[in-house]
């Protein structure tokens, strides 16, 4: 059972909720579990912490209009460290693994076929660009 259900708040409007004629499943949460395991994971690794937090900041906030000031140097400061450690093999192929797909999509390519040379190439092509 459910440990919020089981403390008191929860436990209460649970059985009030039944006493009222709701139905109520419980079913495991697989992808919250998931996400804390990855959580847990990249924690207990200073190295991998810092390779997501740039990750993010090229892939993710490259989308809006970030391309002034401090936010800007480090969105470009962030895709360098990442087109370095990419073209010297620095970077757990696993993890690039699992950001290709989106890269695709954002440049309308083929998820399917899109590579870490298609990566590095779109890298280089947006070297400097804030």
């Amino acid at each position: 059972m459910d440990p919020f259900l089981l403390s008191g708040q929860g436990f209460v409007l649970w059985q009030h909720l039944n006493a009222t004629g709701v139905w109520s499943v419980f079913w495991a949460d697989g992808l919250h579990k998931l996400a804390r395991k990855a959580a847990y994971a990249i924690n207990m690794n200073a190295d991998a912490k810092s390779t997501l937090k740039k990750l993010t900041k090229v892939f993710r906030m490259s989308r809006g209009p970030f391309g002034s000031g401090k936010f800007g140097r480090q969105l470009a400061d962030a895709r360098g460290f990442l087109l370095s450690a990419l073209q010297e093999g620095n970077v757990d192929k696993s993890l690039i693994q699992s950001w290709l797909p989106g890269v695709a999509r954002d440049q309308r390519a083929n998820p399917e076929s899109f590579t870490e040379n298609d990566l590095i190439a779109l890298l280089i092509k947006k070297q400097g660009v804030i």
